[in-house]
């Protein structure tokens, strides 16, 4: 299956191709909310499989990178300080989404083509991503928080915890879990280091 690619630091992440994929920085809507002081997660997905289902994914790397002779660690912070960035990420993409679908309402042709928007299945539009995004975010069991955490280390235990605090953070009942890349809870998505992909090219 062809896959759609976006990369985040030295990972590079492979969506299936009929996922709706959007990398939030790279928005037209960023600018705006990064002066509201909306920092949103990495990346927000949609698999558009039966009704549908989205995916607020935040990335966090912590291995060790080598880049032109230097070494840089990135030391795992405490798990509550973690889990207070993410939660407070994937909180403020609930609150773009819902701007972004505030800013579409005040176009008058969109009500009246709101519901071709929400059957349709081309999400390469953004019209039609974000008001199946805002559509999903409203329903706590077809959207969910995934936090991507690659270690140098196993951290079994670590995750685990991390994963309750987050849980801690979020409303009820939202579905939230953690991921890497040698246990991946994303069906069909497949996430390799760029160093490792430049290699294989």
């Amino acid at each position: 299956m062809s896959s759609s690619q976006f990369t985040e630091g030295d990972l590079v992440f492979c969506f299936p191709s009929h996922w709706g994929v959007r990398k939030y920085d790279q928005q037209r809507f960023y600018r705006h909310m990064g002066g509201m002081g909306l920092k949103g997660v990495d990346f927000i997905a949609i698999d558009p499989h039966e009704k549908g289902h989205l995916y607020l994914i935040e990335v966090k790397n912590y291995r060790t990178r080598y880049r032109e002779g230097l070494v840089f660690e990135a030391p795992l912070k405490e798990k509550g300080e973690l889990a207070d960035i993410v939660t407070t990420k994937y909180k403020h993409t609930m609150r773009a989404i819902r701007a972004i679908h505030l800013f579409y309402l005040r176009k008058w042709w969109y009500q009246l083509t709101r519901q071709l928007y929400l059957d349709s299945k081309r999400l390469q539009f953004d019209v039609v991503f974000w008001t199946q995004a805002y559509q999903l975010a409203k329903q706590a069991k077809r959207h969910s928080f995934v936090l991507w955490l690659e270690t140098e280390e196993p951290a079994k235990d670590y995750r685990v915890e991390l994963l309750t605090e987050i849980r801690k953070r979020l409303p009820l009942p939202i579905n939230a879990a953690i991921a890497e890349q040698s246990n991946s809870s994303l069906p069909g998505i497949e996430v390799v280091n760029k160093k490792n992909k430049a290699t294989k090219d």
